[in-house]
């Protein structure tokens, strides 16, 4: 969910990238920034999406149980000293040319992320690089 809709050239559409971190582990998912919400924060993210994130793409999800499990709040963060953040690629709509299949979303994604990257072999150096510069 994109606050306000939009922020700079990113819109409704782009992809989204998640990156989660923690000690060594480090994970990707892909996703489409699809609602609009309050312009102060960051929406929710699929169930799916952060079950990628979690590593936990395994764990069945049978009740609402399951799906709170996933959940990822400052509090999870915490305990997992753990890091997430957010890349929305804005642009990214047109190239994926109506294909909203997850396969298609993630090979735009990677490449695109290599792209915003410097083409590294490292698919993460930049996004670590962002978070050792974030302020908390």
């Amino acid at each position: 969910v994109l606050p306000g809709g939009s922020i700079g050239t990113a819109q409704l559409g782009d992809i989204v990238i998640g990156f989660y971190k923690s000690g060594r582990t480090e994970r990707l998912a892909f996703g489409i920034a699809a609602d609009a919400g309050p312009v102060e924060q960051f929406g929710e993210g699929s169930v799916a999406f952060n079950r990628i994130l979690l590593g936990e793409t395994k764990k069945p999800v049978i009740n609402i149980n399951d799906v709170n499990s996933f959940n990822i709040s400052s509090e999870r963060l915490k305990a997992d000293s753990a890091t997430l953040a957010i890349l929305v690629l804005g642009g990214t709509k047109q190239r994926l040319d109506g294909n909203y299949s997850r396969d298609n979303i993630e090979k735009i994604g990677r490449a695109e992320l290599a792209r915003w990257n410097g083409s590294g072999a490292n698919m993460t150096t930049r996004l670590n690089a962002c978070i050792r510069q974030a302020k908390p």
